[in-house]
């Protein structure tokens, strides 16, 4: 089995100041088919717990991330950037509560 980050939370803001394709396919909001906000919604919205094959592909994306991560330049701008568009996205697309429309 490979390895797997310890979740969303290892990656957090870092991954919106560097966004790549891989962005839509762990972390889309609102409108998620892919991904962890997918997940939720199936498992805390619709109530199912089929979500295996999901949840795998969630895990080869946050490995390739983190391989990606590994050689990534990272500069004290970059990081603040991503602190602020995080910021920014939580104020913006959640301030309604954060809810995933089901």
């Amino acid at each position: 089995m490979a390895r797997r980050p310890r979740g969303m939370g290892a990656f957090g803001g870092l991954h919106l100041r560097f966004r790549s394709e891989l962005d839509s396919q762990i972390d889309a909001w609102p409108d998620a088919t892919t991904g962890f906000h997918a997940i939720e919604a199936k498992v805390f919205g619709a109530g199912t717990t089929d979500v295996a094959s999901d949840a795998d592909a969630l895990g080869m994306h946050l490995d390739d991330l983190h391989d990606r991560l590994r050689s990534f330049p990272l500069t004290s701008q970059g990081l603040m950037d991503g602190i602020v568009r995080l910021a920014y996205e939580v104020g913006e697309s959640k301030s309604d509560g954060g809810r995933i429309p089901h």
